[in-house]
């Protein structure tokens, strides 16, 4: 993988360096790259509740409860 160039190297947050796999198929006039890494466990979730309808008191709630992150 490293020697075909399969692998790409992000800094993702406060985590350092982090070596993955990229797409493994590769187009001549269409070039592959990722732009970001995928958003950590709970990330958005106060965003898409907010978006729901849910208020703060409620998304307050579900963490208190264990329900969300």
């Amino acid at each position: 993988m490293i020697a075909n160039e399969f692998t790409t190297t992000m800094e993702p947050h406060e985590d350092g360096e982090f070596q993955f796999v990229t797409v493994l198929m590769r187009f001549h006039r269409t070039p592959t790259e990722v732009a970001e890494l995928a958003a950590e466990l709970g990330q958005h979730t106060e965003t898409v509740l907010l978006y729901l309808g849910c208020s703060w008191g409620d998304i307050t709630r579900l963490k208190d409860r264990g329900a969300i992150i």
